[in-house]
């Protein structure tokens, strides 16, 4: 990678297959990237970037530990080992005759009781696997997440694989 230049880097993995576009620079001899975009099968899933860079010296007397705001939710993929009950999802049988494979991503809240209260799809190589997905997803219920002893609502990405040959 150069500084300043942009590069394109295409990651092809079946059935999923993502690209990512960087400017880059050199931070504190590190090479980062600044502007980045993942696809899923050719549509813009996530984007990011990085407007400044600059290091960060804490006072002496700077305290990291604010109580958290009770509505706020936990974010990240803290919720895959505290499943309960798991429906498998059902491969519809069209997509199995014209071979239609692939991984869906869902975004999902789960409350504080353990059930999901938000599902919605993120990336999806077809509208029938995401459909079946969504109708397995919606009855998973998990062991509530605790932050500070309380149960706390969770915002967090689940991932469906629909593989045609196993494994």
């Amino acid at each position: 990678m150069d500084p300043g230049t942009d590069n394109l880097r295409i990651v092809i993995d079946t059935p999923f297959s993502s690209a990512v576009r960087n400017r880059s620079a050199t931070f504190l001899n590190t090479q980062l990237a600044l502007d980045a975009t993942l696809s899923y099968n050719a549509i813009p899933a996530i984007s990011g970037h990085i407007e400044t860079l600059e290091t960060f010296t804490p006072t002496p007397d700077a305290k990291a530990t604010p109580s958290p705001d009770p509505g706020a939710y936990i974010t990240g993929g803290v919720m895959a080992g505290r499943i309960l009950h798991k429906v498998t999802p059902t491969y519809p049988f069209n997509a199995k005759i014209n071979h239609i494979h692939g991984t869906v991503l869902l975004h999902a809240i789960i409350g504080t009781d353990g059930i999901i209260h938000s599902l919605s799809p993120i990336a999806s190589p077809d509208k029938s696997l995401t459909d079946a997905a969504m109708d397995a997803v919606k009855h998973w219920t998990y062991t509530p997440y605790l932050l500070n002893g309380q149960p706390t609502d969770v915002d967090t990405t689940i991932t469906v694989n629909f593989n045609l040959y196993g494994g």
